[in-house]
């Protein structure tokens, strides 16, 4: 509602364009913070869900890494897990092969938990990495426990990771659409303000070849040409070059900030899990 309440506010009113204006934005400076003040409340909302997707994130990487390089528990047992633990929870036979000597009853004991069995053979893979470290004798570190502790919530992953894109869409939208009728304005009128520009480089010349024609009588003739030819190309300078939106640099830091946070986090979670573990399958077929 607020959104459409100050898209309006283009319409009902005459925005007057000030492009010499100090803002640097023509004036609307105001504006422009009222558009971005919008779309802060729906950013603040994706850079919560942003910190739930990194920590759940580098929770997962963690007990990964401090199972397969503390606990020496091998990448092949954490996946044929759930499937070991249906076999012993069913028939109470422990797997005897030399490569799987790191295998736990008491992680298929977490697994099963409640439920039994049928939840040991459905467990998903970060659920097998967090028994793994509840049931090793090691003592964790503060780091690793509140790893464990995060990936109690490693199933809202992927919600979070879609809730994370949706978010990012409506900020960008809360952020652009009521401003696209003043950009459009701003730009129509960047012609005109051009040849406001093209009248005031003539006066400049005009003023040069005085200059150079006649001298400088006194000191005081001198310094207000000087004051007259600043000011002059100061405001050449704003209407050849007219702005085209309403905010300034202060404001399109915080949006891209903001929102390339969220997008870290969302790569964090979806790009750089596979690409650890295909680094580590590769330098690690290497080492074998």
């Amino acid at each position: 509602a607020t959104v459409i309440a100050t898209r309006r506010l283009s319409y009902r009113f005459d925005v007057d364009v000030r492009p010499t204006h100090p803002d640097k934005c023509g004036g609307l400076k105001p504006l422009g913070d009222l558009y971005f003040a919008n779309a802060w409340i729906v950013l603040l909302a994706g850079l919560f869900v942003a910190v739930w997707v990194l920590m759940l994130s580098l929770s997962y990487a963690s007990l990964e890494r401090y199972a397969i390089e503390d606990l020496s528990v091998g990448e092949a047992l954490i996946d044929d897990y759930p499937a070991l633990c249906s076999q012993y929870l069913t028939s109470g036979t422990s797997p005897s092969a030399e490569e799987l000597t790191a295998f736990s009853p008491a992680t298929c004991d977490c697994l099963a938990g409640k439920v039994g069995a049928d939840a040991a053979a459905n467990a998903p893979r970060y659920r097998v990495l967090r028994c793994i470290a509840v049931a090793s004798d090691v003592q964790p570190t503060t780091l690793i426990y509140l790893a464990m502790t995060g990936l109690r919530y490693y199933r809202w992953l992927n919600l979070y990771s879609a809730l994370l894109i949706i978010l990012a869409l409506v900020a960008i939208f809360t952020f652009l659409f009521p401003m696209v009728n003043t950009h459009r304005i701003m730009r129509d009128k960047g012609p005109r303000f051009r040849r406001k520009a093209d009248s005031l480089a003539g006066e400049i010349a005009e003023l040069e070849r005085y200059i150079e024609q006649y001298g400088i009588v006194s000191s005081e003739e001198s310094t207000e040409i000087s004051r007259r030819l600043e000011w002059l190309e100061d405001r050449y300078q704003g209407y050849n070059n007219p702005p085209m939106w309403p905010f300034d640099a202060r404001v399109r830091f915080r949006m891209a900030g903001s929102l390339a946070g969220m997008g870290v986090s969302f790569v964090t979670s979806e790009i750089v899990p596979a690409i650890v573990r295909f680094l580590r399958s590769v330098f690690g077929g290497q080492a074998r």
